[in-house]
C-alpha cells in the first residue's frame, strides 16, 4: 500500500463515530488489531503499532496489504 493510501485509510478508519476496531494486514500475513484510535502513531516514514498488552510493532506503509472491517455485533 502507498504511503498517501495508508494514511487515508487510517484518517478514514479512525476518525468514524463511534469509534469501531479493526484489523490490518500486512504482506506477510500478520494482522495486528486496532482498539483505539491512537493505537498507531507516525514517526518520519515509520509508523508504530502499540497494543493493551505492550506489544510494539514498527513498520512501513508498503507492508500493508489491507485494512478489515469486521462485522458488527
Amino acid at each position: 500500500m502507498t504511503l498517501d493510501g495508508f494514511e487515508r485509510m487510517l484518517q478514514l478508519f479512525n476518525t468514524r463515530a463511534p469509534f469501531r476496531t479493526y484489523s490490518i494486514e500486512f504482506a506477510s500475513g500478520d494482522r495486528v488489531h486496532i482498539r483505539h484510535p491512537e493505537a498507531i502513531s507516525r514517526n518520519g516514514d515509520f509508523f508504530y503499532f502499540r497494543s493493551p498488552n505492550r506489544e510494539q510493532r514498527l513498520f512501513e506503509a508498503g507492508a500493508v496489504i489491507q485494512f478489515i472491517d469486521p462485522p458488527r455485533s
